[in-house]
Order: C-alpha cells, then structure tokens, then sequence
C-alpha cells in the first residue's frame, strides 16, 4: 500500500478557520450587509486566539469581498454583489486571450436561453427596465457621428442584455451575463468609434427582442436573440484583419474554424 496515502497531515491555521466561521455566518444571514463585527479583542477572546490570528482571519474575510475595514471605524459586512465575481471572471478571460468567436459561442448558449426564459418570466418591471434601455438606444443612432453617443449607445445596449437577463430571476444567468458583457464593453467600444453604422441591423433585433418577450412569445426571442448574436459575430469577423504575422495557410484555418464553429452553433440549438 502506498505510503503517501497516510502523509503527515497539514493543520489548518486558526485564521482560516476563523475566516470560514466568518464567511458561514454571513452567507447564513446570521451577518447582514451593514453589521459591524466585534472589536478584534472581542472577537479574538471569543475564539480562543491571538488578536493575530484574528486579524489575519479579517484580511481573508476582506480579500473575498465580504467585509470592508473603515479606517478608525472597525470591520463591516458589506454587499458583494456581483462586481467580484464578474471581475474575476473578466480577468481571467482576457488572461487566456479569449477570442470574438469564443465569446460568441459562450454567448448563443447562454443569451438565447435567456431571452426565452425573460419571455416567460418577466414582471411588468423587468419589461420597463428593458424599455428604458432601448429607448436610450433609439436616441443614440441617429447620433453615431458623435462619440459620446456612441459610448452611450454601447453601455445601453449592455444595459438592454443586461435587463434580460435579470427578467429570468436566476442570478446566476445574471452573473455569467454581467461577465461576458464586462468583457466586450471595451471591444464593442472600439467597434462603435470604426463603424458606428453597423449597430443600426443589430439594433433592430432589439425591438423584435422585447415585443417577443412582451407577448410572451419564448421561441421568437429565442430566434431573434441568436439571430442578433450571429449578425454580430459576422460583423466582427468582417471587421478583424488576418494576423499579418501569419501565413495564409493558417488565415485560411482560421476562417474555415470561424464557419465550423457557426454551423456547430446553429445546430446545436
């Protein structure tokens, strides 16, 4: 029998300890949002440790994004939210170099089950949020020339995906949406300032969107959100040059790599 089996085992640090008792009563509820933990004193006579130990444990509290030290003020629980979560996810894409074509693979699999789902489930709210957006991208294209207004032409249509995806009432979709979206905000940017004239054909799947999500029709948003996926990822491909540092060969590759992967997108819904 391998002796490594039955290696010396590691003691867990009394911080992390502390720390895991810490995240426990906050993603319990035991801690909401806006408490303030006992002083380090308090807290370290609580636990039977070192005021060491207890501070230690607050930084790892800290780093995961569940409370925040005030200067002179002590600890408190603060809100994560999803700014965390999405910019680690963000961080870690651009770290591996993902590509358009990556993206828009991630995001037929995950927008257009999310429009069907916003079909069924959307709040009279949810619909209003969604107005508003559109509404704001209604302003901005006759204003394309204008860079502001690209710029807030950009951040309503995230505002509009967004909005979608908080009509499924699934956090989570929210969360994946938010991270994909954070990543392609300076991208479509960039696209915005080249070719403000390419939106005006997305954009009009926008209002096919919400009329489908209005009338509660889930396969029509389905369609009109991969649709609207598909036009974007032709447009792009269009618009990004061939590596000048490669041969033709692997130009080549990757076109023919392009045109597989949208057929393999298109029958897989």
């Amino acid at each position: 029998m391998p002796q490594s089996r039955f290696a010396e085992l590691t003691p867990v640090r009394f911080s992390e300890q502390i720390a895991d008792r810490i995240e426990a009563m906050i993603t319990g509820k035991e801690l909401q949002p806006g408490d303030k933990l006992p002083p380090e004193r308090i807290l370290a006579e609580s636990f039977g440790v070192s005021r060491s130990a207890v501070r230690e444990a607050l930084k790892l509290v800290a780093q995961r994004g569940l409370v925040q030290a005030r200067m002179g003020d002590g600890t408190y629980v603060v809100d994560p939210g999803m700014s965390a979560v999405i910019s680690s996810i963000a961080v870690a894409s651009r770290m591996r170099n993902s590509t358009i074509d990556d993206m828009t693979e991630v995001r037929l699999h995950l927008e257009v089950p999310i429009a069907g789902m916003a079909a069924f489930r959307a709040t009279a709210e949810d619909i209003a949020r969604i107005e508003a957006a559109l509404r704001v991208m209604d302003a901005c294209i006759p204003e394309l020339d204008n860079p502001d207004r690209r710029m807030e032409l950009v951040r309503a249509d995230l505002d509009f995906h967004t909005a979608l995806a908080g009509a499924t009432h699934n956090p989570v979709f929210l969360i994946l949406s938010n991270s994909i979206l954070d990543i392609l905000l300076d991208e479509r940017a960039r696209s915005q300032s080249k070719s403000p004239t390419v939106t005006e054909p997305g954009h009009r799947y926008h209002h096919v969107i919400l009329e489908c999500v209005k009338n509660g029709d889930a396969a029509g948003a389905r369609e009109a959100m991969r649709e609207h996926l598909q036009l974007h990822a032709v447009v792009k491909s269009q618009e990004m040059p061939d590596d000048p540092t490669a041969g033709e060969h692997r130009s080549q590759e990757r076109r023919h790599g392009r045109e597989v992967r949208q057929e393999r997108l298109m029958s897989a819904e």
